[in-house]
C-alpha cells in the first residue's frame, strides 16, 4: 500500500512538474514587463532642462547695425540705385530669389561686381517699382522685411507693359561687419503669375 501510493505520488509529481516550470516562465515574463513599463516611465518624467539664460554679447549693438544697414540698402534697391547697394555689400555677397527659380531657372548670384551689374540691366526693363512695407524686424545679424510690390514692366518683342500690383514680397538681409552678405527675395509667384496671363491674354486677342 505504501508502495503503490508512493508511486502515486511520484507520478503526480512528475505531472506538476512541467506546469510548475511554465508559471515560473510566464513569471519571469510578466516581470520583466512590469519592470520595462517602470523604466520608460522613469525615462520619460525626467525634468526638462531649463532654458538657460541668455550669454553676454553685443547682440544689441549687431542688431543695431544691422538694421541701419539693411533699411538704407532696401531703400536703394527699391530705388534702383545699384551703385549704392554695392557699397553695403561684402566683395562675396549671395543674392538669390528661390521662389523664382521655377519659372524663370538661374541659380544664387555671388559676387558683388558680377550681381549689381546684372541688376542694373535686369531692372533697366522695369518702367515703375514701388513697395510698401508691412513688417519689419531685426535681430542680430538678420533683417527680415515684408510688404507687397507695385511692379511695371516691359515684355515681349513688342515691349508691351505688364503691370503687377500687390506682390507679396519677404526680403531677407544678413549684416556681418557692417556689410551686407546675404539677400533672399520669397515672393507669392502665384499672385505674378494671375495677373501677367491676365494682361497678356487680353493683349493677345486685341
Amino acid at each position: 500500500m505504501t508502495s503503490k501510493n508512493t508511486s502515486m505520488q511520484s507520478g503526480n509529481l512528475h505531472q506538476v512538474q512541467p506546469r510548475t516550470r511554465n508559471i515560473g516562465f510566464w513569471f519571469s515574463v510578466c516581470l520583466l514587463l512590469a519592470l520595462s513599463g517602470v523604466f520608460a516611465r522613469a525615462e520619460h518624467s525626467v525634468a526638462a532642462p531649463k532654458l538657460e539664460k541668455p550669454k553676454p554679447s553685443n547682440f544689441e549693438a549687431l542688431s543695431e547695425t544691422t538694421e541701419k544697414v539693411a533699411n538704407e540698402y532696401v531703400e536703394h534697391y527699391f530705388k534702383r540705385e545699384f551703385d549704392s547697394m554695392a557699397k553695403l555689400a561684402a566683395e562675396e555677397v549671395t543674392v538669390d530669389d528661390p521662389t523664382a527659380r521655377t519659372i524663370w531657372g538661374g541659380q544664387p548670384q555671388v559676387g558683388r561686381k558680377q550681381i549689381y551689374g546684372k541688376m542694373n540691366e535686369l531692372f533697366s526693363t522695369f518702367t515703375h517699382l514701388a513697395f510698401r512695407t508691412t513688417r519689419k524686424f531685426f535681430s542680430g545679424e538678420h533683417a527680415i522685411i515684408e510688404g507687397e510690390l507695385d511692379w511695371t514692366f516691359k515684355a515681349g518683342p513688342e515691349g508691351k507693359e505688364i503691370a503687377i500690383v500687390g506682390l507679396p514680397l519677404v526680403i531677407v538681409v544678413q549684416v556681418s561687419d557692417g556689410k551686407v552678405i546675404s539677400h533672399r527675395d520669397f515672393a507669392d509667384y502665384r499672385v505674378f503669375m494671375k495677373q501677367y496671363r491676365a494682361q497678356t491674354a487680353v493683349q493677345g486677342k486685341s
